[in-house]
């Protein structure tokens, strides 16, 4: 049986502002319907974000779509295949 694909959070930003990320890792099933994501910002006045999948901002039908507000919503079929 295939495991599930895993779910990682990388954040490009200068060392003294700080992004915290809840949940910092998680692994979903392909059957999971949507999880929330959130993002915290200090050391800024600036506390916007911008939520990529695989460096594609948005995501796509294909990796998982993340909406501005930080809800991911993984894909309908996953790109692992049973042995």
């Amino acid at each position: 049986m295939a495991s599930a694909p895993a779910f990682s959070v990388q954040i490009a930003q200068p060392s003294n502002i700080k992004v915290a990320v809840v949940p910092a890792s998680v692994t979903l099933r392909v059957d999971t319907k949507q999880q929330r994501l959130a993002a915290s910002v200090t050391g800024s006045s600036n506390t916007a974000v911008t939520w990529a999948v695989n460096d594609i901002v948005g995501g796509s039908g294909i990796i998982g779509t993340i909406d501005a507000k930080g809800m991911y919503t993984p894909p309908e079929k996953s790109l692992i295949r049973p042995r």
